[in-house]
């Protein structure tokens, strides 16, 4: 049965309205810092999916422009219920008048050629996790048997950017790791990557306030190098997971703004 919403529920207060599925908790990855590395292996239904895309275009009425984020887990390792959703979403928008776009979440190791010219066909950007350099990447994204995935994630980067695929790379900065933001964000920007996004590791690891201290100098720093590559006309977006700031405490909040994103349905 479709869920529809009475009238004075139904309206929403922003015209582009997002909804995030958990298509799967299984992952062919095994990093250091995941949160969900220790959930029961579980993953989402056709059946269910549409569903869930019927509720929230439903709950949407009034808003013009839709975007649905597919997370995981791994969600290419669901390609097939993945594409059954992302076309059954297109003919539910196409039949409800708005425009709607699609986000993948992947930690990168899969991406084979049916995959790229999916994305590619239906406009799907995606959300690249890589974490820089071989050297740092390694460190702590290894797949589930413990084998280093550096050169498999920046081999497939490289032929997302070439089929201009819309991406934005992943960053999850450990404490261990933060003096080397801008050594990364120069990395990522050489292969081509002209969005980053940074992020807190949380949940699994501790920031000390000295660790929390230098990543927020960081964070000045990696504004000083966006500043020189727009100096250069280049273009060059970094940005923090803005929702992620608490995790390491209120000295992050300083220097970049937090807050709950309130255009979003998971």
């Amino acid at each position: 049965m479709t869920y529809k919403p009475d009238k004075a529920s139904s309206s929403v207060l922003h015209e582009h309205v997002s909804c995030e599925l958990l298509l799967t908790t299984c992952c062919n990855m095994g990093c250091v810092y995941c949160i969900a590395r220790d959930l029961p292996d579980l993953t989402m239904s056709t059946e269910t999916g549409q569903k869930a895309i019927d509720m929230f275009i439903n709950l949407s009425e009034g808003a013009t422009s839709l975007e649905i984020v597919f997370t995981g887990g791994e969600p290419f390792l669901e390609f097939t219920t993945l594409k059954n959703l992302i076309h059954y979403a297109q003919q539910r928008a196409t039949t409800a008048g708005v425009d709607i776009y699609f986000i993948v979440k992947t930690n990168g190791t899969i991406l084979d050629q049916t995959i790229i010219k999916f994305l590619k066909t239906n406009s799907i950007k995606l959300v690249l996790s890589i974490d820089g350099t071989a050297e740092n990447h390694d460190k702590y994204r290894r797949d589930s048997s413990g084998n280093r995935t550096h050169h498999i994630v920046s081999h497939n980067l490289k032929t997302v950017i070439r089929n201009d695929i819309q991406c934005v790379a992943s960053v999850t900065v450990h404490p261990n790791l933060h003096k080397s933001v801008v050594e990364n964000s120069r990395y990522l920007h050489k292969l081509g990557v002209k969005q980053i996004d940074l992020g807190p590791a949380y949940g699994t690891v501790l920031w000390a306030e000295s660790d929390s201290l230098g990543f927020a100098q960081s964070i000045h720093d990696v504004a000083r190098y966006m500043r020189e590559i727009a100096n250069t006309g280049k273009n060059l977006e970094i940005g923090p997971l803005y929702q992620e700031c608490e995790h390491v405490g209120g000295i992050l909040a300083e220097h970049w703004g937090c807050g709950a994103v309130s255009t979003n349905l998971a």
